[in-house]
């Protein structure tokens, strides 16, 4: 695998210029079917748990010491834990490693980053800019271990730098909308409130019962029950939490119901604008949509990256003021309950703070522009969905079957085609298609 790696890198011809050697590394979780399958190659039986050596002889001594008599058994694996390196200015996404895993731990993960970051170091020269990943609360305590809750870049070891933490920006679209979605609506976790106004998912759906579902010139076309009747399987959907947490939806709902709305529609065109900023992949895109928010980042003194850190966070603290200064009996879980959930804002706050950092930093290296998009773990995902894919739309395939997707996607590379129905919208550029006719042969 590492001399995979090599090549790859010598084809990218990374090392021709500093800012092209600095990568980073994804990591994520794809729950599988727990199944032993008998490997003709190798004449194993895959589906146990398998982790780095440190962890397996840990997981061995904790099952040793808690097993009695003859009864033990190796655990069965649930989850495939995948590693990726992905180029910071490059078209580098290479999958590194997979570990079969039952639940991984933060101690777990904790030894297979780093080892993973020593191996890319030493065996490429490539340079570990960040890490990314989702909020589970694994990674969290992963992210955790490396100092206090506000820590969100650890000092790379190997040079005088920082490795910067960062959580998927797709998924804190997510989260938010989620949060949104469960104020005085769905599950009825959470009364948001700010500067005397309710933040409810029932503005959303008020506005689509009475002027997008009774119209079709409606001015919000792409809103349907989809949007408002969230499911465990919608709620997974990028492009869906995108729509609904839109400029477009905010602006429906602040000229059709005014200042009732207000806080409703502040949140919205926030995280709208917070999502654009950091999911920038095409100059096209930006020029299509007229919106300047696409754009690649060129300067390290740009407005947009001003905005996230004093607009944006600004906004996020002064909302959880008000919520601690709000007159009222209330208890903790009350007031918590008027906000975001906390993991999406330490989430907001670590990847604000850790991507406009690596912006500035790959730009003084020399780079021409910079796409926010890669850092965010797409790549991953799409690896996921061709795993499922592959498998004829299983959406729990087993370790055998996800172990030879990641290999086949090592060799073929990242032009690799991503399920239609995956968590994240297939790249365009991923797919090139040739009009051109073919010769046809002459008559005689």
């Amino acid at each position: 695998v590492i001399d995979s790696l090599k090549c790859e890198v010598e084809k990218l011809k990374l090392h021709d210029n500093e800012h092209t050697k600095y990568v980073g590394l994804l990591f994520d979780e794809i729950k599988i079917k727990q199944d032993l399958v008998y490997d003709s190659s190798t004449g194993e039986l895959v589906g146990f748990v398998d982790l780095d050596n440190i962890s397996n002889s840990i997981s061995q001594l904790e099952q040793n010491l808690l097993s009695t008599g003859d009864n033990h058994q190796a655990p069965m694996a649930k989850q495939v834990l995948v590693l990726m390196v992905r180029g910071a200015t490059s078209t580098l996404k290479f999958p590194l490693a997979a570990f079969a895993t039952d639940i991984a731990t933060s101690g777990d993960i904790y030894n297979i980053v780093w080892e993973a970051i020593d191996i890319i170091h030493w065996a490429t020269e490539l340079k570990v800019l960040f890490v990314t990943s989702d909020g589970a609360s694994w990674n969290r305590r992963f992210y955790k271990l490396h100092g206090n809750n506000k820590t969100h870049y650890v000092d790379n070891p190997y040079r005088n730098e920082k490795i910067y933490f960062i959580s998927d920006v797709p998924n804190l679209l997510k989260t938010a909308r989620n949060c949104l979605s469960n104020s005085y609506s769905h599950k009825r976790s959470r009364q948001m409130w700010n500067n005397g106004k309710v933040l409810s998912w029932m503005h959303i759906v008020r506005f689509y019962e009475e002027y997008v579902q009774a119209n079709a010139l409606s001015h919000a076309p792409k809103l349907t029950r989809a949007h408002i009747d969230l499911t465990s399987f919608s709620c997974m959907k990028v492009n869906l939490a995108a729509q609904v947490m839109s400029e477009t939806v905010a602006s429906c709902l602040e000229e059709y119901y005014n200042e009732e709305v207000e806080e409703t529609v502040k949140l919205l065109r926030h995280v709208n604008r917070f999502f654009d900023i950091l999911n920038t992949r095409s100059q096209k895109e930006a020029v299509m949509k007229r919106n300047s928010d696409l754009e690649f980042f060129t300067e390290g003194t740009d407005p947009r990256l001003e905005y996230l850190e004093k607009d944006f966070l600004g906004y996020l603290d002064e909302w959880s003021q008000n919520v601690a200064n709000r007159p009222g009996e209330y208890t903790k879980t009350q007031r918590n309950a008027m906000k975001l959930s906390h993991q999406t804002l330490s989430g907001f706050h670590m990847t604000v703070r850790s991507t406009t950092a690596c912006i500035r930093f790959l730009l003084q290296k020399g780079a021409n522009f910079v796409k926010s998009e890669v850092f965010n773990q797409d790549p991953l995902e799409q690896l996921f969905g061709h795993c499922r894919w592959k498998q004829g739309a299983n959406s729990n395939p087993t370790v055998h079957a996800v172990l030879h997707s990641v290999s086949h996607i090592r060799q073929i590379g990242s032009v690799a085609i991503a399920g239609r129905n995956g968590s994240c919208k297939r790249q365009s550029t991923e797919i090139i298609v040739d009009n051109t006719p073919l010769r046809k042969k002459k008559r005689r």
